[in-house]
Parts: structure tokens; C-alpha cells; sequence
């Protein structure tokens, strides 16, 4: 995280209280595209089972069973949606994602767990998705190993049922924002409301996700990795995300603004007077 301009009333400075340092955040340009807007934080990190037993081991694996059947019909509708929306290609994500809950492999690990080792049926979805998206992970090729994540995905999916939970909206605030997150998962980039996303920018996440890929066909531009100094950021601060260059500027001078303005063109480039 770079840091840029000066403080008030030092060096040149107008000595205007409340100026703040123009801040930049490198990252990856994972979708092309020039925004400006105001940043919200969206609170997607999974809850961590902890390993506790049930007394009723049979019951248990029912319950799973009902959830599994429940969240394939849930991934269905995602992939409508996207289908209508970004085209059959990159809807075929929900369908792997489909086929992985129908694998019996995955089935047989989760009952194990539950019917042998006596573990809660929540307990039992995400330490077999752990194990099963651990082969991904530890592949030498970079688009293999973001499959682990739609492992990860369809779990969490899987859990939410289990839990009874609604999936997380957006957020409540009107108006449109620059989304910013540890990691967007494919079913949360295909659930956001277009006309109120102007882009995304996460600590963490590659190009090569199958959330950087539906970004890219959505439109939105997005930029990835800029490591954990987004979290030093404040919810609404003004931001320049340039999903071209892979930066995120913050409080941006208008000099930066200027140059922004100059080096792109075309109807992905949105930057409007920021005061």
C-alpha cells in the first residue's frame, strides 16, 4: 500500500484541515474498466464449524440429505440466472458446481463423518469440501487451483441450508458502490445487483477465479489481491478502481484524476468529478 501527497499545511500544502493522503492499492486487473465511487465493505467470511457431535448420527444424515437436495436446486437457479445474464458458457460454473454435490465420493465422505465419526452434519460438509478442495490447491496450475474455491462455494452454500439462512444481500445502503471483500465467490458475483455494483476489489483472489471470469463478462470492473491494507480503509472513502493497471487510488488528487482521464477512453472509463 502506497501512500502519496503530504499533510496539511506541510510541504506546499494548502493547510486546509481534513486533507487526507491520496493512498494506492496494487493489485491485479482481473476486469478491465475505470470507476469511481465510494467504497462498502461486504461481509461474506464464512463462519468456521466447529467439530461437535450429534446424538442422533442417523437423523443427522437425513438432515444433510435434505440440505444437499436443497442447495442443488438452488445451484439451478444460479445457473439460470446466469444464463440469462452473461450466457451459457460461464453458466456451466453452477453446473460443476451441481455435479460435485451429486458426486458420491463427496456424499460418502460427508456420511462417514457424520454416521461413523458422530460429527454434525455442518461440521461434516466443510471438512470434507476442505479435503476435497485441498487437491485443487496444491496443483501446480493456477486455473486448477481456483477450482478449490468453487469447492469452497458450494459448501458454504451447502451450510446456509444446513443453518436455515437466507443468502447475504448485497447490502442495505442505496445508491452504487465499489464492492471490496477478502474474495468474491462465484455465486455472490452472479447474485449482485449490476446497476448498484460499480466495481470490485478484494485482498485476495487470482485472475484466473471463476469470479474474476464472470466479472469480466458482467462488465464490472474489478481489481484483485491488493493484500490486507484494504481492510485499513473506511467504509464510503472515495476510490479510482483502474481494473487496466491493477491499482485502487483512494482520496485521489486531481491530478491523478487528470492523468486517469488522459490515458483512457471508451464507455468502461466512468470518472466523475470528486470533491
Amino acid at each position: 500500500m502506497e501512500r502519496t501527497g503530504c499533510k496539511s499545511g506541510h510541504n506546499g500544502c494548502s493547510g486546509r484541515p481534513g486533507v487526507r493522503h491520496m493512498t494506492i492499492l496494487s493489485g491485479i486487473g482481473s476486469s478491465h474498466g475505470i470507476v469511481a465511487g465510494q467504497i462498502h465493505f461486504f461481509n461474506n467470511a464464512a463462519k468456521s464449524e466447529k467439530a461437535r457431535k450429534t446424538l442422533d448420527p442417523a437423523a443427522e444424515n437425513e438432515r444433510f440429505e435434505r440440505a444437499r437436495a436443497a442447495a442443488v436446486g438452488m445451484l439451478g437457479e444460479l445457473r439460470e440466472r446466469a444464463a440469462r445474464e452473461v450466457g451459457g458458457d460461464e453458466a456451466m460454473i453452477f453446473d460443476t458446481q451441481r455435479m460435485i454435490l451429486e458426486d458420491l465420493d463427496f456424499i460418502d465422505a460427508v456420511a462417514k463423518l457424520i454416521l461413523e465419526d458422530g460429527y454434525v452434519a455442518e461440521y461434516a460438509v466443510q471438512e470434507a469440501g476442505h479435503r476435497f478442495a485441498r487437491v485443487f490447491w496444491r496443483m501446480d496450475d493456477a486455473y486448477l487451483r481456483e477450482r478449490g474455491a468453487d469447492i469452497v462455494d458450494l459448501c458454504n452454500g451447502l451450510i446456509r441450508q444446513l443453518r436455515g439462512l437466507k443468502e447475504q444481500e448485497l447490502c442495505g445502503a442505496r445508491g452504487q458502490w465499489v464492492i471490496a471483500a477478502h474474495r468474491f465467490l462465484p455465486s455472490e458475483v452472479i447474485r449482485l445487483e449490476r446497476g448498484r455494483v460499480l466495481a470490485i476489489v478484494t485482498s485476495g483472489g487470482t485472475r484466473d477465479s471463476h469470479a474474476s471470469i464472470l466479472a469480466r463478462t458482467m462488465g464490472v470492473p474489478a481489481v484483485v489481491g491488493v493484500g490486507k491494507g484494504l481492510f485499513a480503509l473506511r467504509e464510503g472513502e472515495i476510490s479510482v478502481v483502474d481494473g487496466y493497471s491493477g491499482r485502487v487510488f483512494i482520496h485521489p488528487d486531481e491530478r491523478t484524476l487528470k492523468a486517469v482521464r488522459e490515458q483512457c477512453h471508451g464507455p468502461r472509463v466512468m470518472i466523475p468529478a470528486i470533491e
